[in-house]
């Protein structure tokens, strides 16, 4: 291979880098969208949980319910961000290779892309990203507020 088909090669997959950085910040944003959604889908469950029980008089008996919710949604929002973290990582590596002072070449040439790259990810490193989203301050701001406005209602009514 010629210098300059080599050059070439370099460029192409210069641009193919770019791209996958591209696809990153695509499923970063796709993350929060459904993330928005859970969470207003969460609002509306509890909200017709909630006026069910208001207009059946036993919200005591429903409480069980609208725990289950707000439990079975936290859930499903640290799996989201537990992706999303994993996203931010490849983010974060894709910048860290074009930060770099050193021979950016044998750099570009060596990197793994990002399908194959999550083909890679283990199921304890998926579960380990879940946990470890559980600490996000969005996440447990929202979470912990939806628990005290719960608890607030149930000693009110």
């Amino acid at each position: 291979m010629t210098s300059e088909e080599k050059d070439i090669n370099l460029e192409l997959k210069k641009d193919l880098i770019v791209s996958d950085y591209r696809m990153y910040f695509d499923a970063a944003t796709r993350s929060l969208d459904r993330i928005t959604t859970l969470r207003q889908w969460e609002i509306t469950l509890l909200v017709a949980v909630f006026s069910f029980a208001l207009s059946q008089g036993r919200i005591g008996s429903f409480a069980y319910v609208m725990l289950a919710i707000l439990i079975q949604f936290a859930v499903l929002e640290s799996a989201i961000r537990g992706g999303l973290k994993l996203t931010y990582q490849g983010v974060n590596e894709v910048e860290r290779l074009f930060l770099t002072t050193s021979d950016s070449s044998s750099i570009i040439e060596n990197y793994v892309f990002g399908n194959t790259k999550r083909a890679t990810i283990t199921f304890r490193q998926k579960v380990k990203a879940m946990l470890q989203s559980m600490v996000h301050p969005d996440f447990l701001v929202w979470n912990l507020s939806l628990v005290v406005v719960f608890i607030v209602l149930f000693i009110l009514l």
